[in-house]
């Protein structure tokens, strides 16, 4: 978030989101991106710049005079593992860190020059803070340390440190995230939340049958983004003005990826679901911003019907093996984008449609069949606006 806009990361574009009136804005390719598949994004507002990172390791740039392009780690050649860049943080006011499975680098914003470079042989690198002028980075194995101070080569790796038990921290374990919230150092150990003190990381909190999925400490209160084991459902454990837990559930937050809290109280969540969700406070109701446009951009058939032009978003592999692709069917009618699948049909949710493969009505137009992949013929009849599913179980096929 920037102090005037909220920023929310799909696939191929990024919606902007104003926090005085809600208006929204798309950036994409129209508007100067240079890549598809967004991994990550992050406002650096030193420089009011807008960084945008793309699976292939491409970035860009995003400022109020125009769009440039870091193709540093795409083209780098000598990357022995994936460029996939899993975060961008704060370094200071002109540059970020940016995480990537093969390690991190310094990128300054103004010269868009990469400053320094880390590998990290074979390790994950979750993501990177700055705390009292030392650097720690999380990673799928410890949490690393590095103080500038010493004078010791950044780009060389073994002068970084790995915490130990000596420190409080299991050295062997996957730190999701490492942040700063309330001018203190947390980070997120499988299950277990720890605070840097007097040279030690002391557990908060232990959330039993619960794992870390990130964590956001942008606004007055620490949220800890979590995932149940059982289920996958989400749920936010709030520390309120870093001393009163709060524990948030239900249909917000259930699919939950990310959160960030403006400094008003208002929480902004990003998951899959069509829409972009907030609330204005933590007791208040789910509210859901949302933009024209197909539901996602699966597409594998377009079907031009007397009503409107549907899209089926199923598919398969390569090996024709199943995508589990629950988005169902989009439609366009009347200069109106819709969808129909288990989010707004209890039909779709109560059958657990998955994979929409292919759309045709019948000659006197009453009704519709939708296939799907191993899961039956889908019919839909317009005067009684009903579905009916035939597969083996009613069928001899």
């Amino acid at each position: 978030q920037s102090d005037q806009f909220i920023y929310y990361a799909t696939d191929l574009a990024i919606l902007q989101i104003n926090k005085l009136d809600l208006s929204t804005k798309k950036i994409s390719t129209i508007e100067g991106l240079s890549g598809s598949r967004i991994n990550a994004i992050y406002f650096h507002k030193s420089t009011k710049i807008l960084i945008i990172a793309y699976s292939d390791g491409l970035i860009d740039l995003v400022k109020e005079n125009g769009t440039s392009s870091v193709p540093f780690i795409k083209i780098y050649n000598n990357i022995p593992i994936s460029k996939n860049i899993n975060s961008i943080d704060f370094k200071d006011d002109q540059s970020v860190f940016v995480s990537a499975d093969f390690g991190f680098i310094s990128l300054n914003l103004l010269t868009e020059q990469v400053e320094f470079t880390v590998f990290t042989t074979n390790l994950k690198v979750n993501n990177i803070t700055v705390f009292q002028n030392n650097y720690f980075a999380a990673t799928a194995k410890g949490l690393f340390f590095f103080d500038p101070s010493f004078g010791n080569l950044v780009e060389d790796f073994s002068n970084w440190n790995l915490l130990d038990l000596t420190y409080g921290l299991d050295p062997s374990i996957n730190y999701k995230q490492v942040l700063v919230f309330n001018n203190s150092l947390f980070t997120l150990g499988i299950n277990k939340l720890y605070k840097f003190s007097n040279n030690y990381f002391d557990e908060v909190r232990i959330f039993p049958d619960f794992g870390f999925i990130n964590a956001s400490g942008e606004g007055t209160d620490l949220i800890l983004n979590m995932k149940y084991d059982f289920n996958n459902e989400r749920k936010l454990f709030i520390l309120k003005n870093g001393s009163d837990w709060l524990d948030l559930a239900g249909d917000c937050v259930i699919e939950n990826i990310q959160t960030i809290q403006e400094n008003s109280g208002r929480v902004w969540l990003a998951d899959a679901r069509n829409g972009f969700r907030y609330m204005d406070d933590y007791s208040g109701n789910c509210n859901i911003i949302k933009i024209g446009g197909p539901y996602s951009n699966n597409v594998f058939q377009i079907k031009t019907l007397s009503d409107g032009i549907y899209v089926a978003s199923g598919g398969w592999d390569e090996t024709f093996t199943y995508l589990y692709r629950k988005d169902g069917i989009f439609t366009y009618k009347n200069k109106t984008w819709d969808y129909i699948n288990a989010e707004n049909n209890n039909f779709f949710k109560n059958n657990n449609i998955l994979d929409i493969l292919g759309i045709v009505e019948n000659k006197d137009l009453s009704k519709i069949y939708f296939s799907s992949y191993q899961q039956g013929l889908i019919e839909f009849d317009r005067a009684s606006s009903t579905y009916k599913i035939y597969n083996s179980s009613n069928t001899s096929g």
